[in-house]
């Protein structure tokens, strides 16, 4: 149940390997079927531009009640590409501005990737100048939180695994 005690489906549109660049270019998705129907569709993509209403027009069941939060999940998949932290930022600024633009009343959080295993120092400083980047971009906003997930990362320790005996 949301906040107005309204039970409502939590949708992922998150696929793997995508980047912010592949959802506002119209690229297809060819990583398989999250069972969501024909998932070579670009479901954000109007043809011409990421499209919020286009994507709540034509992907989002007409029964289900529309959200009232956005959640984004941001992945490393733009930062290990070939872009520019300034452009990948500018690509996030086109999708904020289009989800609000569709609805300024959703609550909207922005989630820093998290680093993935075995990252080397230089990995390590771009995920990091990319979470202040992005902090500063969701200040811009009134209605967009931001979320360092980045900070649960221990760069020291890389989630190494040690046994531990606990009291059952």
């Amino acid at each position: 149940k949301d906040s107005d005690g309204e039970n409502r489906l939590v949708y992922d549109e998150g696929r793997a390997g995508f980047t912010t660049f592949d959802y506002t270019s119209g690229k297809s998705y060819t990583g398989g079927s999250d069972g969501g129907g024909d998932e070579s569709v670009n479901r954000w993509y109007d043809g011409t531009k990421f499209s919020t209403s286009y994507y709540f027009a034509n992907h989002f069941p007409k029964e289900q009640i529309a959200p009232t939060s956005f959640n984004f999940f941001l992945g490393m998949n733009d930062l290990v590409g070939s872009k520019t932290i300034d452009e990948i930022i500018a690509n996030v600024k086109v999708m904020l501005d289009d989800i609000i633009s569709y609805n300024n009343t959703l609550k909207i959080s922005v989630c820093s990737p998290q680093l993935r295993w075995g990252v080397d120092y230089n990995e390590q400083k771009r995920f990091m100048q990319f979470a202040i980047a992005l902090e500063e971009l969701c200040k811009t906003y009134n209605n967009v939180v931001y979320v360092p997930l980045i900070i649960c990362m221990d760069s020291t320790n890389n989630y190494n695994m040690t046994d531990v005996t606990i009291n059952s």
